[in-house]
């Protein structure tokens, strides 16, 4: 690589880092917006519904992986959804050693209001972008978490 190249993709590289940095702070602050809206939930437990919501039933297992959370902290989480009427578990029928998680009426409504929520925060995103720089933005974010 030329000198020239190498110095242009460093300064992509502290570009991305300093556009990495807003962005992970423009996410805290949507999240603490919404964590708000939502009432008496701490941002582990909206991650722990999300993840119930996107993989429902969701077996304990595998809500760990997906949190990178152990087994035991999972299951407190749960049990603290479960004392706020937020979840509900269950066992699997056909292998009763496995337990599962699903939303509950309350549960379904704080992930209904995430996700209206982070449709608003697109809505206000894409407007102040050209129809080209949505797709590519969009593009952009398809190809990376592929």
């Amino acid at each position: 690589m030329s000198k020239a190249n190498n110095d242009i993709l460093e300064s992509r590289i502290k570009r991305f880092v300093k556009l990495n940095t807003k962005m992970r702070e423009a996410t805290l602050e949507s999240e603490r917006e919404f964590l708000k809206l939502a009432g008496n939930i701490s941002a582990a437990q909206l991650q722990l519904l999300l993840a119930i919501g996107d993989n429902e039933p969701c077996a304990m297992s595998k809500l760990a992986e997906i949190m990178h959370f152990s087994k035991s902290n999972v299951t407190q989480m749960v049990e603290r959804l479960i004392k706020n009427r937020f979840v509900k578990k269950l066992r699997r029928e056909d292998d009763q050693r496995i337990v599962e998680v699903m939303l509950l009426a309350k549960g379904q409504k704080i992930v209904d209001l995430n996700k209206a929520h982070v449709e608003r925060v697109a809505r206000d995103w894409f407007s102040k972008m050209t129809d080209e720089e949505q797709e590519g933005m969009l593009t952009m974010w398809e190809q990376y978490l592929k």
